[in-house]
């Protein structure tokens, strides 16, 4: 037997274990994205204007370099909280395999 194709990438792990506890702001404890509070917001009927400053967004990740000869790259994901207006990122961590 011959496997084809696995369900999840080593890099996919590597980037979970990276962003463990990045979902839940470090200073006030906020756990739902700020696409979470749309939803809830759109489905209640209810036009609130707080619903877009609240949750947690990804801001995306930016990149580090190690090494001189043998350069290996990393990403950083950075988050921030809109409830409380704090910034973090992750483990630094080997996006492809």
């Amino acid at each position: 037997m011959k496997i084809t194709k696995y369900g999840i990438s080593e890099a996919e792990i590597r980037r979970a274990k990276a962003n463990a506890g990045c979902d839940v702001c470090p200073r006030c404890g906020e756990n739902k994205s700020d696409v979470d509070y749309v939803i809830e917001s759109m489905e209640s009927g209810k036009d609130t204007p707080r619903m877009f400053n609240k949750g947690i967004l990804h801001l995306g990740y930016y990149t580090k370099y190690k090494g001189v000869f043998r350069t290996t790259i990393y990403h950083v994901d950075q988050y921030k909280c809109l409830s409380c207006d704090t910034e973090w990122e992750s483990e630094p961590y080997e996006p492809y395999d």
